[in-house]
């Protein structure tokens, strides 16, 4: 047969039992049932579910808690100093002192409870969302729905592609005088952090303009002399056509 309550552990005080029924009714709340039972002393209720807490909080706090229930004096001392340091290193903004938790002081119990139930359900919200992300991201990178596949693709490649859209960094300024198509090309690829070519074309269209008619040969026989400098034949390709373009 299982062991009852000991007459020195019962509470009789009416105040002190609704203060304890405060903290199982917490405890039961964030998922500590054993603060139910009935044949358990109120010690190992409260003390149980702040060991629970504190373990289920997932905080590596280098601190071994090893719980027994109905457990003796010298027990419930050293594991009253552990729950103690455990709380520190946590930083609970409720500390308790280890007479209290060996005296059941009911107060500042259940400010520290209250407060671990909290963390504790943060804890699963954020390992909940994690094993979510985690469980999507492999689902989408092996298997795909068939309407999804028909009509856009993979979501993974969806949010791959999201990932990896223009950001713009630059604008304008109103009013900016780009005298050529290159130039406008150019602009538009610099304010998304892009390059056309490795020189810049500004202001080419106006010392074109300046220049004499006269001057076509030489600058004729001078972009010869330079086509070593151009970044590719793709790109010297892609200005010519440009420039047909613009007459």
């Amino acid at each position: 047969a299982m062991p009852g309550i000991r007459a020195k552990d019962q509470e009789r005080n009416p105040e002190r039992l609704l203060q304890l029924k405060r903290i199982c009714d917490m405890l039961l709340a964030g998922g500590y049932f054993r603060a139910r039972v009935p044949i358990l002393s109120p010690f190992d209720k409260v003390v149980g579910g702040l060991v629970w807490g504190i373990t289920a909080s997932n905080v590596d706090l280098d601190v071994d808690i090893i719980f027994q229930e109905n457990s003796t004096i010298g027990e419930r001392v050293r594991l009253s100093e552990q729950i103690v340091k455990a709380l520190v290193r946590m930083k609970c903004p409720h500390p308790l002192q280890p007479q209290q938790i060996q005296g059941l002081d009911y107060a500042p119990l259940f400010k520290a409870t209250k407060w671990l139930v909290s963390r504790v359900i943060e804890t699963r919200a954020e390992t909940r969302t994690r094993m979510r992300n985690q469980a999507e991201f492999n689902f989408e990178k092996s298997l795909t729905f068939e309407e999804d596949a028909n009509r856009d693709g993979s979501m993974f490649l969806k949010k791959a592609l999201n990932a990896t859209m223009p950001v713009r960094r630059y604008k304008k300024q109103d009013g900016a005088d780009i005298p050529t198509l290159i130039a406008s090309a150019e602009a538009t690829l610099l304010e998304f952090g892009e390059r056309f070519y490795n020189s810049t074309t500004f202001g080419q269209g106006e010392k074109k303009k300046n220049n004499n008619n006269n001057d076509t040969a030489s600058s004729s026989s001078s972009g010869t002399a330079s086509s070593s400098n151009q970044p590719s034949s793709s790109f010297a390709k892609m200005r010519a056509k440009l420039q047909e373009q613009q007459g």
